[in-house]
C-alpha cells in the first residue's frame, strides 16, 4: 500500500478534527500514529478523530495510538474526542475497560 493516507482535515467550532477515510491497520498505523501524534503534540487543545474506516474491525494498534493521543492531549489539558465510534468499537473500549476513558460523539455537531 502505498502513498499517503486518505484523510480529511477540518475545523469544527474550537477542534481540529482528523477524519480518516480508509481503514487503519498494520500497513499504515506509522503513518496513521505519526499524523495523530503531530496533531495531539500542543499545538491544538482540542481534538476528534472519526476513523470512518474501522466501524467493525480495530487492531489493537489503532486503539493503543488512541490512548495515546488522549494521554498526550490530557497532558496539555486538552480536549480529545473520538467521533461516530460504532457499536463494535464502543464493545472493544468497554472489554478494554476504556469506556470511561475516551470522549465519545456521536458527529461532528455535536463538538459545537
Amino acid at each position: 500500500m502505498g502513498g499517503a493516507m486518505d484523510i480529511d482535515r477540518s475545523e469544527v467550532g474550537m477542534y481540529q478534527v482528523l477524519v480518516v477515510l480508509e481503514k487503519v491497520d498494520l500497513y499504515n498505523i506509522s503513518e496513521f500514529k505519526k499524523i495523530l501524534f503531530d496533531m495531539t503534540s500542543g499545538k491544538y487543545t482540542h481534538m476528534a478523530v472519526e476513523l470512518k474506516a474501522n466501524l467493525s474491525d480495530m487492531s489493537s494498534s489503532v486503539i493503543g495510538a488512541l490512548i495515546s493521543g488522549q494521554k498526550k492531549m490530557q497532558a496539555i489539558k486538552g480536549v480529545f474526542v473520538v467521533i461516530n465510534a460504532s457499536e463494535h468499537m464502543k464493545n472493544l473500549f468497554f472489554l478494554a475497560g476504556l469506556q470511561d476513558f475516551f470522549n465519545l460523539a456521536d458527529n461532528v455537531n455535536q463538538l459545537v
